[in-house]
């Protein structure tokens, strides 16, 4: 029972520090899923949110499993209890900062790319990153098995991550899309967002034209003509129409 007691006092330490930044970025709590080594914290759409908030509302939770960690080091060194929740919290931090989806490592990976590449692309490198990772610590938990050390846990939290990391691969594209389609909503709360001009040539397929959007501002698309004169602009919106049909 105190070892429960323990691991559940570092994973509500880990969560309230995420929980603390979104309140002072002024982003709501949606729900909570609770994952096989911790627990993932939903937010509202991050459509209209500067990259640089999610990194600090990311990196927030393994700051505070830190911080407690160095708890029963300065204040409480006899306590049994409370150093082996601070062990635990070391352990959440360590793993929730390595670059896989969904951990926080990996959105804090996916952010900074984001700033210096199309999103969509940030987010498929970030996820093939996690991939590369996940399955070389799941390689040397095979290795060490064979060499007469079994590391259960570590062979879990790493099959758990390749199975995450292939579907953030895989639906990279549709979670794009739909993290665009919920901008409008965003929009009417926050109705003050950047904006995103981008030139395309007539003709130029919408599939296309989405890996250029930005997943934050709002994006507007200047259709040029092959006399390189301006045809017409179109919203988001539209060009999401137009990928449908």
């Amino acid at each position: 029972m105190e070892t429960i007691l323990t691991f559940f006092l570092a994973l509500f330490l880990h969560e309230s520090g995420h929980m603390i930044m979104a309140k002072l970025m002024d982003i709501r709590i949606l729900s909570f899923e609770l994952l096989p080594f911790g627990c993932a914290a939903h937010m509202e759409s991050f459509a209209v949110v500067k990259g640089s908030k999610e990194i600090l509302i990311a990196a927030a939770g393994p700051l505070m499993s830190l911080l407690f960690a160095a708890f029963p080091v300065l204040f409480a060194k006899e306590s049994a209890f409370f150093n082996a929740a601070a062990a635990y919290s070391l352990s959440l931090a360590a793993l929730n900062l390595l670059p896989v989806l969904p951990l926080d490592g990996g959105r804090i990976l996916s952010c900074v790319l984001s700033q210096a590449m199309q999103p969509l692309r940030a987010a498929k490198i970030c996820s093939v990153c996690g991939l590369v990772l996940s399955s070389a610590l799941f390689l040397f938990g095979i290795v060490s098995l064979f060499m007469g050390e079994f590391l259960p846990t570590l062979l879990i939290f790493s099959a758990s991550a390749i199975y995450a990391s292939i579907l953030y691969l895989k639906n990279a594209a549709f979670s794009f899309i739909r993290q665009i389609e919920k901008k409008p909503r965003e929009f009417a709360k926050r109705p003050l967002i950047g904006v995103r001009h981008i030139a395309a040539l007539q003709g130029t397929a919408p599939e296309e034209i989405l890996t250029h959007f930005s997943a934050r501002d709002l994006n507007l698309v200047h259709i040029i003509g092959k006399d390189m004169k301006l045809q017409k602009t179109l919203s988001e919106g539209e060009i999401l129409e137009k990928l449908y049909k």
